[in-house]
């Protein structure tokens, strides 16, 4: 049988821990409804931007990028934390880089970062394929499986276009003087 007490003070320190990250977030544009926003949207958006020394979208709900690079270039950003690590990965107008942030075990586990062109070289790369998959051209699902491959085999799945930052990578991450 649950108990009530332990609920409301669970409750209590998840919202102040919750309120304490989003203020720690340090944004102080207002682009968003504290009490809406899903604190793990603005960490993937942050840390993204932080990679690739981009901006915020002006608009929080923008349908078609999160952040935008110094080049002009714009990145989707999504994040991925459920139990089968499942994410359905489909190439779309409206961007040019497409970073999916992966949480595991309390954490940012890995963030990885595809080209918004033909993915066929990609999926033929995985050691498991999916027979459901019509076009892997244009979209494919990413899996706890997929994920785990990409961490292991980084330097494979690079050579095929992508940026992979595994959480070792990110702890150790510093940022890079821009080009010019």
């Amino acid at each position: 049988m649950r108990n009530i007490n332990k609920l409301l003070q669970d409750s209590q320190a998840y919202l102040s821990a919750r309120a304490t990250l989003l203020l720690e977030l340090q944004l102080d544009d207002r682009r968003f409804d504290d009490s809406k926003i899903d604190p793990l949207v603005l960490i993937s958006e942050i840390l993204v931007a932080m990679l690739f020394h981009g901006k915020l979208a002006q608009k929080h709900d923008q349908p078609d990028f999160d952040v935008k690079m110094p080049q002009g270039q714009l990145i989707q950003v999504k994040y991925v934390l459920n139990k089968e690590e499942a994410h359905e990965l489909e190439r779309k107008d409206g961007w040019d880089l497409y970073a999916v942030v992966l949480f595991r075990d309390n954490q940012v586990h890995m963030v990885v970062v595809f080209p918004n062109s033909d993915l066929i070289n990609i999926y033929q790369a995985f050691s498991r394929k999916n027979n459901r998959c019509t076009d892997p051209s244009r979209k494919f699902d990413l899996t706890q499986a997929r994920f785990t491959q990409m961490g292991e085999e980084k330097e494979k799945f690079e050579q095929l276009g992508l940026t992979i930052w595994n959480k070792d990578d990110l702890v150790r991450w510093t940022p890079l003087p821009l080009s010019l």
